[in-house]
């Protein structure tokens, strides 16, 4: 009998621990956090398009995404929004998306954002090649030396992740006509 409990007991305990359950990180509905492959997003299609918004994992030193500020990552949220969408466009929503956190911390997953104080418009986004403009209208805000290049990517990496192409693409942000690197550093 002692040895039927102890298996029994032992089946449990594997049973139980075989499936750990993920806590929710997301936002808000239809919004999630970019696991790759384990990511139970809605699937793509032309009525049903994911977005791509870079935040910031403080401290991560790239370890869960591209190295950015000081000792950071940079990390992909996910968003579903109607389609079908151009490439422009697509690019245009997920901007906005980005710029309409107003929370420097996004929801639950600890995620930062540098832009949460900025108050920028997508004026125009331009494919051509493998070249992509986007042309920004408003105010931007540093916290500092560290916000810089943490605003930089993720306005860039956001615009160049909503494109979809697989080839290198170089993107150029004008804020108010000044590239987005020389309006933080003042010059």
């Amino acid at each position: 009998m002692r040895s039927f409990l102890s298996l029994f007991l032992l089946s449990v305990l594997v049973t139980g621990c075989a499936h750990p359950v993920k806590p929710p990180v997301e936002d808000r509905p239809g919004t999630e956090v970019d696991e790759g492959d384990d990511a139970t997003s809605s699937p793509e299609t032309p009525e049903n398009l994911t977005l791509q918004m870079g935040l910031i994992a403080l401290e991560d030193n790239g370890e869960n995404g591209p190295l950015v500020g000081c000792g950071d990552s940079l990390i992909f949220v996910t968003e579903t929004v109607a389609g079908p969408l151009t490439a422009e466009a697509k690019v245009q929503k997920a901007l906005e998306a980005l710029f309409a956190i107003k929370d420097s911390t996004y929801g639950e997953s600890g995620l930062y954002t540098a832009l949460d104080a900025a108050e920028l418009i997508v004026d125009s986004v331009h494919l051509e090649d493998d070249q992509l403009e986007v042309k920004l209208s408003g105010t931007l805000s540093s916290g500092g030396v560290c916000d810089d290049p943490r605003i930089v990517e993720q306005i860039k990496e956001t615009a160049k992740n909503n494109v979809g192409l697989n080839s290198p693409l170089t993107v150029t942000v004008l804020i108010n006509g000044v590239p987005v690197e020389q309006q933080l550093s003042g010059k």
